[in-house]
């Protein structure tokens, strides 16, 4: 007797595996590979991720790439094991020289600002790799941010290069899955700082110099128009970084935190009106206990070295002589708590840490 699975049965099976497991379930049938391509069960999968153990993850970068495994609790405290991605052997040139990252709907953008390689579209739940094409040669200087419109579900990569014997800045973009070549946009003329960008709503933000003073560029995505937005005179472009929070555009100050709090900036925007509302964030109490001795010891953290956003939690890291320290601060409650990293090599110097969900394609 023949029987077989009634076919949303199956769906409903294979939506919640793994991104790797249905990779290579593409092997085995048509169906499983037009599946895995269909816009709407990768919507599902995606919802499935946030809820499955596993779905949701962290992925550091330093010398190399890294991504945890499931969080799991041992002894009351968060700990998540560490998994090395092995399969980004193309990346060698970007990953051992200082590469900037930035992550948009779970895809990532590798990029190196004064190197002529291409940047680079990277999935690491599947580790697809994805080359763009390479700008003009004779440039300075370059900087990418990679953006998400999230009505057309398309992905653009704006990229800016300095051309400095020519004496001019050129602003190009390219859309994934339907450029072939990059093709000019007209984009404020402003300095773009080396630091990544952030894309929230279909909105690329990325810090510029204009006119000598430090401010945001805003890049809208679907209509390619572009806007400053003005920040403190009293902040400083280094010690400056992007999150997400709450579906907003903020700035954590980390250079500006004394032994007791670290400086978040949010912006509110209502009617039309843009508004910088100043929070602080006061550290745990036990770092306040402790000495200038213990910091130089490697007991507390004495600089940030990465920041991110993940539902309601503000991620910090830090390199220690003792290891990695990640702190996690929920917005919602003023709380922190302790996030133990393990299996990362030994003296190795995580330069940035992201959130992201699972995702089937690029």
């Amino acid at each position: 007797m023949n029987l077989s699975i009634p076919q949303d049965i199956v769906i409903e099976i294979l939506s919640w595996l793994p991104a790797k497991s249905l990779m290579r379930f593409k092997c085995v049938t048509k169906f499983f590979n037009s599946l895995v391509f269909n816009s709407n069960f990768m919507d599902i999968h995606r919802c499935r991720s946030l809820t499955r153990p596993g779905g949701k993850k962290l992925f550091l970068h330093g010398s190399k790439f890294y991504c945890t495994s499931d969080q799991q609790k041992e002894d009351g405290i968060n700990s998540a094991s560490i998994l090395q991605i092995e399969s980004f052997g193309e990346l060698s040139f970007h990953i051992h020289v200082d590469p900037r990252l930035n992550c948009v709907n779970n895809l990532f953008l590798l990029w190196q600002p004064l190197s002529v390689q291409p940047a680079t579209i990277l999935n690491p739940s599947t580790t697809e790799v994805k080359l763009l094409p390479s700008l003009i040669e004779g440039f300075s200087w370059c900087h990418y941010s990679l953006g998400f419109e999230p009505e057309e579900k398309k992905y653009k990569v704006l990229s800016t290069a300095k051309y400095d014997q020519e004496g001019y800045i050129k602003n190009r973009v390219f859309t994934l899955g339907i450029d072939e070549t990059w093709r000019e946009t007209k984009h404020n003329p402003s300095t773009i700082h080396c630091k990544p960008g952030i894309c929230i709503n279909g909105v690329i933000y990325r810090f510029v110099f204009h006119r000598g003073v430090l401010a945001i560029a805003e890049f809208d995505v679907k209509t390619e128009n572009s806007k400053l937005i003005a920040l403190g005179d009293a902040l400083h472009g280094w010690s400056l970084m992007f999150i997400e929070l709450k579906g907003k555009l903020a700035v954590i100050d980390y250079k500006t935190r004394s032994h007791e709090y670290i400086h978040l900036l949010v912006l509110e925007k209502t009617r039309n009106v843009e508004e910088w509302k100043s929070h602080i964030i006061q550290l745990p109490s036990t770092w306040n206990t402790l000495t200038w001795k213990d910091m130089q010891q490697g007991v507390i953290p004495d600089d940030i070295s990465s920041c991110a956003s993940c539902d309601d939690e503000i991620l910090f890291i830090s390199n220690l002589k003792s290891g990695t320290l990640c702190f996690c601060y929920d917005v919602t409650r003023h709380s922190w708590r302790k996030l133990e990293i393990k299996g990362l090599p030994k003296n190795h110097d995580i330069k940035g840490i992201f959130s992201y969900v699972e995702r089937l394609v690029m």
